[in-house]
């Protein structure tokens, strides 16, 4: 069994005090982070899926430091407010790294680029596509995790689902179909867990690190749920055990700021 730790959308700004949506994202994240510590065993890795930071790449350094508190490699890919360059500087080397797959027992990882710069929906052009592919067909033998920042998926917020997801879902989909060895994918931004069984494919979102998006919303709202994390556990044989964990007490401070 491969045991994994997810977290997504840790938002932080170039102030470490900076309150966002009654919440300090920096705090919010040490503490999911310790529960996590304080909670999970055995775990190899950590992935985390996009928006790191929130305004300046100057936070990247400030968030290796928290994620290295977890020792374990973590793995990342970016967001819609990511800076690219900033995050190939900063997680040039282990123990947190933003790399195209990894490997656990016979689980290969695969980690993909939706964002676009300067727009907050996502996309998968062919560079991505072709290295999926790629890597599915090499690794036909082993079971395989897929990871991005915007879902694939309408998640049941419209004012969401209505441009600022996954644009070409259905050409990530014609690759995933393809290959009978995937067996989950896992991503971020909906700042809320999700959980959909998709022709025998495990289809996963978590809570942020952060705020969270009010469920079934038609405009934007912000829900009550406490910020957290998910946990995979990865069968030898392709089963996907998987739950989400939240903070027990609540870390509010004054609202301001945005993170969509």
């Amino acid at each position: 069994m491969i045991r994994l730790l997810h977290f997504t959308d840790t938002h932080l700004f170039a102030d470490p005090a900076h309150v966002s949506y009654g919440v300090q994202p920096d705090a919010t994240l040490q503490a999911v982070l310790a529960a996590a510590r304080a909670r999970e065993r055995g775990c190899r890795a950590a992935l985390v899926t996009g928006d790191l930071v929130h305004d300046a790449p100057a936070a990247y350094p400030r968030l290796r430091a928290h994620l290295a508190t977890l020792d374990m490699p973590v793995h990342c890919v970016p967001g819609n407010h990511d800076d690219k360059a900033a995050m190939r500087r900063v997680f040039s080397s282990p123990p947190v790294t933003w790399q195209r797959s990894a490997r656990y027992g016979n689980w290969l990882l695969v980690f993909l680029d939706s964002s676009v710069p300067g727009e907050v929906r996502g996309h998968l052009d062919e560079t991505e596509l072709t290295a999926l592919d790629g890597l599915l067909d090499g690794h036909a033998g082993s079971h395989a995790l897929v990871c991005l920042h915007h879902p694939p998926r309408p998640c049941g917020m419209a004012w969401l689902d209505r441009g600022l997801v996954l644009d070409n879902p259905e050409a990530l989909f014609g690759v995933l179909d393809a290959h009978a060895n995937v067996r989950a994918v896992l991503w971020g931004h909906v700042h809320q867990a999700y959980d959909e069984l998709r022709r025998g494919v495990r289809l996963l979102a978590t809570p942020s690190t952060m705020a969270q998006f009010l469920p079934d919303a038609e405009e934007f709202a912000l829900d009550t749920a406490r910020p957290g994390y998910r946990w995979l556990a990865l069968g030898e044989d392709g089963t996907v055990e998987t739950g989400v964990e939240r903070l027990s007490e609540s870390l509010a401070g004054t609202r301001s700021g945005t993170c969509r």
